[in-house]
């Protein structure tokens, strides 16, 4: 059997201002002709269908567009599950009646360990999901007074599913959890604070394929048939250096899995650039991506008028600067002023305080503009100093 493995849509993000509908649809668009071209027998998302609760419009127009195409012109099954981003009752809603076009939805957690079941032509293969669901709900639901985290909640629950799971057919879980091992990033909503929120591998041992969502980075989890196949796109700066994918996983009669990796390409890319603004400004010229979503990191020291309206000119999508200039060292020691700062000159005021906003030491050289510079004042006021 082959199948599709894919999370972490967030539909209707917005990052820093930039509403990334667009970029979306433009990456649905390569999700699309892949299942065309592959033609899997399901489509495994594994939770966080939208960024928020209640997405806006525009996302669930999205989303339905690309449902209808693959359930209606290509015919092929869609088993997803809600995230921690998503509303478990509006992901939830019509699930029952969908199940006739194919499309199994599980957005709330409730007592049916019932697996979906496929077939091909080895026999049926048995897919069980676990949508996201806080640890206390499951508790009452379940009613174990054993459940205190995450990894309490997932254990009970696969324990529920293997008094029925038939160990001579092929299994296969979706899960939207934090799984031990997992290399995170910036973009994901932490599910608990500390490290109650982290589930052990080994629960997932029964399963011939784990397909995992949550973490943004695609990987496995020690074991290649437990993988996060990652966020559709690059939600944040800490995922500049990553390649955003889907799965193609196929497996044979016996269970065995084998995995190809799809990259997506986006419509503009989220990147990172350094330098002094003058030269980045030059450079623009010979850069044919303009078009990405920029961090930029300015070398230039003091004061800037506009940098962000200067970029904007030649990288209209610049997101964020930093200025790493004007950043204190936490650690550094402050420099303080005399006690009695009343004596202190203007000149070693001035010295006093550019050391503790830049946390450097305010060279002879701009002493002596400072100096010129005070003189040229006192003199045009004719006060004597």
């Amino acid at each position: 059997m082959k199948f599709i493995h894919t999370s972490d849509w967030h539909l209707g993000r917005i990052l820093h201002g930039k509403h990334l509908t667009e970029d979306q649809f433009y990456i649905l668009q390569q999700f699309i002709y892949i299942i065309k071209n592959e033609n899997p027998d399901a489509i495994l998302i594994a939770g966080d269908l939208y960024d928020r609760s209640v997405p806006p419009v525009e996302a669930v127009e999205l989303l339905d567009n690309v449902f209808t195409k693959i359930l209606i012109d290509f015919n092929i099954p869609i088993i997803c599950i809600s995230g921690n981003h998503d509303s478990p009752d509006r992901i939830n809603f019509g699930s029952k009646l969908l199940q006739e076009r194919k499309l199994f939805i599980k957005g709330k957690f409730d007592l049916n360990f019932a697996p979906i079941t496929l077939e091909d032509n080895y026999g049926k293969v048995n897919f069980y999901t676990i949508p996201y669901t806080e640890p206390v709900v499951i508790k009452a639901l379940l009613k174990e007074e054993n459940i205190h985290n995450h990894n309490d909640a997932i254990k009970s629950v696969i324990d529920k599913i293997k008094c029925n799971l038939n160990y001579n057919e092929r299994n296969v879980l979706v899960c939207h959890a934090f799984v031990t091992g997992g290399e995170e990033s910036e973009s994901e909503r932490p599910l608990s604070v500390g490290g109650a929120s982290s589930v052990d591998y080994n629960n997932f041992e029964c399963f011939n394929y784990t397909a995992l969502g949550h973490l943004h980075r695609p990987q496995k989890c020690t074991k290649e048939n437990i993988k996060y196949s990652g966020s559709l796109m690059k939600y944040s700066f800490s995922e500049v250096n990553q390649e955003k994918c889907i799965y193609i996983i196929e497996m044979d009669e016996k269970g065995e899995i084998s995995t190809k990796q799809v990259c997506l390409k986006p419509k503009r890319d989220l990147r990172y650039i350094e330098g002094h603004l003058k030269d980045i400004i030059n450079d623009a010229a010979e850069d044919e991506n303009r078009e990405d979503y920029l961090l930029v990191n300015l070398l230039d020291e003091g004061a800037i008028l506009d940098p962000i309206g200067k970029l904007r000119q030649v990288y209209p999508n610049v997101l964020r600067i930093d200025r790493e200039d004007l950043k204190k060292e936490i650690n550094k020691e402050i420099v303080l002023p005399d006690k009695n700062f009343n004596n202190m000159s203007h000149i070693k005021l001035f010295k006093s305080f550019y050391t503790q906003v830049t946390g450097k030491e305010f060279l002879e050289d701009k002493e002596q503009v400072l100096e010129d510079l005070l003189k040229e004042y006192y003199s045009e006021k004719g006060v004597s100093k």
